[in-house]
């Protein structure tokens, strides 16, 4: 009998505020789930990022964990791995609910903060400079196993430490889930991403099912087997939107046949509603003339169930930018039936603001470089807080600043929670040195 098994990452369930964006990314989902449903398949494999933080929105949680546990009672098992907006380091993840809830199994045998303190010695259970990874193995004769992502890719610490040889020696139709970017193959519109270079992975597998690189991507090394991205299943931002509406989303069908040993994989596509990027440029209009461009433009799109990503951008001659009436266009896509609107204006300046510069690009990218200028500034001997570790440090404090004030809880106790989840990202052991304290209550 074949090997079947589905192969999605980058779900990022509750990632917008828009609550028509956030339910098409959970129907997405579950859309998802009804195709593997019909394709008689032994398991699903999510390389990470499957929640868009590690505590989302428990109503949307609730719709996965069903749709999930519908198809785990016709047979088909669920495997995961960490990814870098689902971690949380010293704090709790529901991908650990879940996993203890048996719901799926995540295919790092050790947990992850058993691989983050690898080496230190104050553990009883030290194995020194290596990380040792043992195989989960599957009903249908598959052998999982994979490395969990974190920010700025400060994974690659684990993988540097990984003994590849243990697992290059077995035997078996073998699959390496992570969730990381792979530095031979970066995508265009991530050029100087963080990454991990090819050479650290283990070789000798059948598939590498990856995650974290929202852009599909499908490649066979001869030393390493079938390298695969599904890319992201509907997305979290506007870029990654404005992506989905040039190229198919969905995720990967892999069979593999125990006797030829042959592998294929058949892309399937997962889409709900079509994406329609609708761009106004004002540059050089005055506030009145960007205006009437804005209707024109607007009025001329039929939207009837579409996503449209509403992008206006230019300086204009006279004015300010909040003179122009984007909420008017907004409101006619809405009557011609427009299924969301996303409104991106970060390139639209007003006449007085000639000589401020606007960051553009990715959320992430924007986070990035605004930390390493800081960071620069930041005077600390303490190693940890320079460079890509302070970077993933930076982007991982942020994380949990953003987790919003549950109902009920006070200001005060949602600061001492929040507090509680940090502080175990200074107590991180390593060649670094020690870890730093905190004084005075000071966070």
């Amino acid at each position: 009998m074949p090997i079947r098994f589905a192969h999605m990452a980058d779900v990022h369930l509750g990632a917008f505020r828009d609550e028509r964006l956030r339910e098409l990314n959970v129907r997405a989902f579950e859309e998802a789930l009804n195709i593997c449903a019909q394709e008689e398949l032994d398991f699903i494999l999510i390389s990470g990022d499957l929640f868009h933080v590690n505590l989302p929105d428990m109503s949307i949680a609730d719709r996965a964990v069903r749709a999930m546990r519908d198809l785990k009672e016709k047979g088909i098992r669920f495997y995961i791995v960490y990814g870098s907006h689902d971690y949380s380091t010293g704090g709790s993840c529901l991908i650990d609910v879940l996993d203890s809830a048996a719901l799926f199994t995540k295919v790092t045998k050790a947990s992850t903060d058993e691989i983050v303190e690898a080496g230190s010695e104050d553990k009883k259970d030290k194995v020194g400079e290596k990380i040792f990874l043992d195989f989960v193995e599957d009903k249908s004769g598959a052998l999982l196993c994979g490395m969990p992502g974190r920010k700025s890719s400060l994974e690659k610490r684990y993988y540097e430490m990984l003994d590849t040889s243990a697992l290059e020696k077995r035997r078996g139709f073998k699959v390496f889930a992570f969730h990381s970017a792979i530095t031979e193959f970066r995508p265009n519109y991530l050029p100087e991403a963080d990454s991990i270079p090819l050479s650290l992975f283990p070789k000798g597998f059948d598939y590498y099912a990856g995650g974290h690189v929202h852009e599909r991507f499908l490649k066979e090394e001869s030393d390493h087997g079938i390298i695969a991205y599904p890319g992201a299943l509907f997305g979290y931002d506007y870029q990654d939107l404005e992506r989905g509406s040039k190229d198919k989303r969905g995720f990967y069908i892999v069979e593999h046949d125990p006797k030829s040993g042959k592998t294929t994989t058949e892309f399937k596509e997962v889409k709900l509603a079509d994406i329609k990027v609708v761009d106004v440029d004002v540059d050089g209009l005055d506030h009145q003339a960007a205006n009437q461009k804005l209707r024109t433009t607007v009025s001329a799109v039929k939207p009837a169930q579409a996503v449209v990503l509403l992008k206006v951008h230019g300086q204009v001659s006279s004015g300010r930018a909040s003179d122009l009436n984007i909420s008017e266009a907004q409101e006619g896509l809405d009557a011609a039936g427009a299924a969301a609107i996303f409104v991106n204006r970060n390139q639209l300046k007003g006449a007085e603001l000639e000589k401020i510069k606007v960051e553009t690009g990715p959320r992430e990218g924007i986070e990035a470089k605004i930390f390493n200028e800081y960071l620069l500034q930041f005077d600390s001997k303490d190693p940890r807080f320079k460079g890509d570790y302070g970077l993933g440090l930076s982007k991982e404090l942020l994380d949990i600043a953003r987790v919003p004030r549950p109902e009920g809880r006070t200001k005060n106790d949602h600061e001492k929670v929040l507090l509680k989840k940090a502080m175990p990202l200074f107590q991180v052991k390593g060649d670094d040195g020690p870890a730093p304290k905190a004084k005075g209550g000071e966070a």
